[in-house]
């Protein structure tokens, strides 16, 4: 591309005129939100809006657009964040929903007997996995042992969830 071919380009976009946030908009930015975080700021919103205004539209527009959503059934607010820096968070309807589902599963199954195995079993096993850590074979046994039909699992990246899992599967 040459000086002459870019002027003309940016010329032809720079004559569209910005068309308004329209409802399909807001809800393929929300949509695209719930592909890819549990929750989320109004600027998330705004920014997931922004990504989809191919014509782009007016600050003021796009900032009327974010709070009707937000305000609307099309989220729900999961923490309302009080004070100057305090952050509110939103979720969609179809996730609070399933969060809703997976807690509900893990009380009524806390004392369900699940994935219980027998000690030889789990000792044989740990036997075969010499290099698992303190931390990683403490969690091995909770994971055999306990019962739960759920049961959360967390540490840094890199702590070596995924290897004890497999110790845990096996």
């Amino acid at each position: 591309m040459g000086e002459a071919s870019i002027d003309a380009e940016l010329g032809r976009l720079r004559g569209r005129e910005p068309r308004g946030v329209e409802a399909a908009d807001l809800d393929a930015a929300i949509a695209t939100l719930e592909e890819h975080h549990s929750h989320f700021d109004r600027r998330d919103l705004l920014c997931a809006l922004v990504n989809r205004m191919r014509e782009g539209a007016g600050a003021e527009e796009l900032s009327r657009a974010v709070d009707a959503a937000l305000d609307s059934d099309r989220v729900v607010c999961i923490h309302r964040g009080e004070g100057l820096l305090a952050t509110t968070y939103w979720t969609t309807p179809r996730l609070w929903e399933l969060e809703r589902r997976v807690l509900r599963s893990a009380r009524e199954g806390e004392a369900a007997g699940a994935a219980v195995v027998e000690e030889a079993t789990l000792t044989a096993v740990l036997a075969r996995h010499p290099y698992l850590s303190e931390e990683q074979v403490a969690m091995v046994r909770r994971l055999t042992t306990g019962g739960e039909r759920i049961l959360t699992v967390a540490a840094l990246p890199g702590a070596g969830k995924t290897t004890a899992l497999r110790a845990a599967a096996e």
